[in-house]
């Protein structure tokens, strides 16, 4: 049988994700049914699959499309043979809203392992929180990375490289959510100092 305490925690946490509205799982997926080498537009919608709510996506003029064989998979990669150049994503909420990069997949072309260079910026904060760094893409399975940063208010930056066109980056996913109200948060204090006072008289019985 669920304990009082516990119940009351569970309400509080309950009521407070009701008034802070909804949460929204977002994406951009590479759309394989292209002709390899398509644009993926400004927002990724000419070359990929994209599905924002209370965000927009920029992406980078460089970036194209590849149906399949990015370990196992289609990909975006940048358009430069010299190996210099850089793709970006930029993710960022509407007003009143805050956006957390989940994951993303890197691979390597033709199926083969790749060293793919990625960065992540937070854009809350000063300074790129995860420099350029490499991450072996192995070949048939690629690599799916988390960067494990908390929402952003402003949103988040998504760089990517590799030697010619052999590093490519599909399937990112992140969160958009509303900010909570004052209300809100003076809502869940409550419902923990309630759980706090009936644990106190439990253990004083």
């Amino acid at each position: 049988m669920m304990s009082k305490p516990l119940k009351a925690l569970i309400s509080a946490g309950s009521l407070m994700l009701a008034m802070s509205g909804s949460v929204y799982a977002d994406s951009i997926v590479v759309n394989t049914s292209l002709a390899n080498g398509t644009a993926a537009g400004s927002d990724c919608t000419t070359g990929g699959l994209v599905t924002t709510t209370n965000a927009t996506v920029a992406c980078s003029a460089n970036l194209l499309v590849w149906s399949g064989n990015y370990s196992g998979r289609g990909a975006f990669y940048v358009s430069d043979p010299t190996g210099n150049g850089v793709g970006t994503f930029t993710l960022t909420p509407n007003a009143g809203y805050t956006l957390r990069l989940d994951d993303f997949f890197v691979g390597g072309f033709p199926n083969t392992n790749r060293v793919v260079q990625y960065s992540v910026d937070n854009l809350d904060t000063l300074g790129v929180d995860i420099p350029f760094t490499g991450v072996l893409a192995h070949g048939t399975f690629g690599a799916t990375l988390f960067p494990l940063l908390g929402p952003s208010s402003s949103g988040y930056t998504l760089s990517f490289r590799r030697d010619s066109w052999n590093g490519g980056i599909n399937d990112i996913h992140f969160t958009v959510a509303p900010v909570p109200e004052p209300s809100t948060y003076a809502l869940l204090a409550s419902g923990l100092l309630m759980m706090g006072y009936m644990m106190r008289r439990r253990r004083q019985r």
